[in-house]
C-alpha cells in the first residue's frame, strides 16, 4: 500500500498537489479510496501520504478512548494554543471551535464520521450564526468562517491519529465549503498621492509613507520602535507586532513567528526623521506623564495605538481624499508596485513576511496579469526579426506545382499547403 501523488492545475494557474491510496474497505466490501488535495508542494504531499499510510497500517494500535469530541477538542485547543498561538489567535480559534462543538461536540470521538461532519458543516453555512429576527434559527456563516473552523477540527483530529485515539482522520473525506477569494482592489499611484495630500501635516503621514514602502502588517507598524530602524543603512528589523485582545493590547512575535529585515528608501528615512523631531517636541510639551515607549508611531501621550483605531482613521482619510481603500490597501499597494517593477517574487514575499512565495503568488497572481503581455512583447522584440527571416519560403512559380514539403521526408510524411 503505497498510494500515488496527484497534480492539479487550478484556475489561477497554480499547481495543487495531493495523494490518493486505498484505505480499509467499507463494511459492505466496497473499495474505499482516501484522497486529499491542497498541498503547495510535491514534497509536502509525499510526506502527508507517508503519514497517512503509516497511520492506516497502525490501526490495530488504536487505544480505547471514551471521551466525546468536545472533551478531546478542548484539551487539544488548550495544549496546542499555549504552544503555538498568541492570545488574539487563541481567542479567534476558540470562537471558531465553538461552532463545531455546538454541532457535533457530544459525539464520541471514536464514532465521529465524515458524513456527520459534512452534514453539520452544511448546517453552519445555512444557519450557524447568531439568531436574529430575520434569522430566528441562526444566520448563515460565511464559507471562509466555516472552512477555518473545519481546518481547526482537522488539525485536532490529525493529532488524535498520532496519539492513536482514532484510526484515521474523518476530515480527510469531507468536502469543505468553497471560499471564493475576492479580487483585491489595488489603489493606483495617483490615488496614493491624493491620500498623502490629505494626511500631510497629520501624525499619520509618516505611517502612511512607511506602510507603503515597507509593506509590513498593521500590527508590525504599531509595534515598531526607533532602535528597529537603522537610518544609515535603511534596514528595518520587523520582530514584533501589536494585537488587540479582550484583556487589552498584546505584544507578540510577527505572524510568520520570526524576525525579518527590509530596506526602506532614502525618502522614507527622511520622512521618518522629520516625524521623529515632531514626536520629540510633542513629548516635551506633554510633560512627565508622557509614556516613553520609544515607539515610531505612538499615540499623542506615547502609548501604543489600538490597531482598529488606526485603521478607522486611515479609512476616514481615504474617504475624504476620494480614494477607496484602507490601511491594509497600502500593503497591497507596496506589493503591486514591486511586482509591476519586476522585483523577484521571492524578494516581495520576504518583504511582506509571507511563509513562502506560493502565498504571495496566490494573493497577487491577478495583479501580475499585465506581466504576461510584457513577457510576450519582450520575446517578440528579442526574437521576432530572426524568426521572420528564417520562416521566409521560396515563391511558387505556378499553382500547378506540388506543395512545399518538409526537407526530411523520413521524419515527416505529410505536406504543408501554406
Amino acid at each position: 500500500m503505497t498510494g500515488r501523488i496527484t497534480k492539479t492545475k487550478l484556475k489561477s494557474g497554480t499547481i495543487s498537489w495531493g495523494y490518493v491510496f486505498d484505505g480499509t474497505p467499507y463494511e459492505d466490501g466496497r473499495r474505499r479510496q482516501i484522497l486529499r488535495k491542497g498541498f503547495k508542494t510535491k514534497h509536502a504531499a509525499e510526506d502527508a501520504l507517508h503519514d497517512a499510510v503509516g497511520s492506516l497500517k497502525n490501526e490495530s494500535d488504536v487505544q480505547e478512548d471514551p471521551r466525546t469530541f468536545e472533551a478531546f477538542f478542548r484539551t487539544w485547543l488548550e495544549q496546542h494554543g499555549a504552544a503555538h498561538w498568541g492570545k488574539a489567535t487563541r481567542e479567534a480559534n476558540e470562537k471558531r471551535a465553538a461552532y463545531c462543538v455546538r454541532m457535533f461536540g457530544s459525539v464520541p470521538l471514536q464514532k465521529l464520521s465524515c458524513e456527520r461532519i459534512e452534514r453539520d458543516l452544511a448546517t453552519l453555512l445555512s444557519r450557524g450564526g447568531m439568531k436574529t429576527k430575520r434569522h430566528p434559527k441562526g444566520g448563515p456563516l460565511s464559507p471562509k468562517t466555516v472552512r477555518a473552523s473545519a481546518a481547526l477540527v482537522s488539525q485536532a483530529l490529525d493529532k488524535a491519529v498520532k496519539w492513536k485515539k482514532i484510526e484515521r482522520n474523518p476530515m480527510d473525506d469531507v468536502d469543505r465549503p468553497s471560499a471564493h477569494k475576492k479580487e483585491i482592489d489595488f489603489i493606483q499611484p495617483d490615488d496614493y498621492e491624493k491620500f498623502l495630500n490629505r494626511v500631510q501635516g497629520t501624525r499619520y503621514y509618516a505611517l502612511s509613507v512607511f506602510a507603503a514602502d515597507c509593506g509590513c502588517r498593521r500590527g508590525e507598524q504599531l509595534a515598531l520602535t526607533w532602535p528597529d530602524i537603522n537610518p544609515k543603512s535603511g534596514v528595518v528589523t520587523i520582530s514584533k507586532s501589536v494585537s488587540e485582545t479582550k484583556d487589552g493590547l498584546e505584544i507578540k512575535v510577527p505572524k510568520s513567528r520570526k524576525s525579518r529585515f527590509v530596506r526602506i528608501s532614502e525618502t522614507t528615512i527622511n520622512v521618518l526623521a522629520e516625524h521623529r523631531a515632531q514626536l520629540e517636541e510633542e513629548k516635551r510639551l506633554f510633560g512627565p506623564d508622557y509614556k516613553d515607549n520609544d515607539l515610531v508611531f505612538p499615540t499623542p501621550d506615547g502609548d501604543y495605538y489600538k490597531p482598529k483605531q488606526v485603521t478607522g482613521r486611515i479609512c476616514k482619510f481615504m474617504q475624504q481624499a476620494g480614494v477607496s481603500g484602507s490601511l491594509h490597501s497600502l500593503r497591497h499597494f507596496s506589493a503591486s508596485m514591486m511586482l509591476s517593477q519586476h522585483v523577484p517574487i521571492t524578494v516581495v514575499s520576504k518583504r511582506l513576511g509571507h511563509a513562502n512565495s506560493q502565498i504571495t503568488l496566490d494573493v497577487y497572481s491577478h495583479a501580475m496579469k499585465h506581466d504576461e503581455e510584457t513577457a510576450a512583447i519582450l520575446w517578440e522584440t528579442a526574437t521576432g526579426d530572426m524568426i521572420a527571416r528564417t520562416r521566409k519560403q521560396p515563391k511558387q512559380e505556378s499553382s500547378g506545382k506540388p506543395p512545399v514539403i518538409f526537407r526530411d521526408p523520413k521524419l515527416v510524411k505529410f505536406a504543408v499547403n501554406e
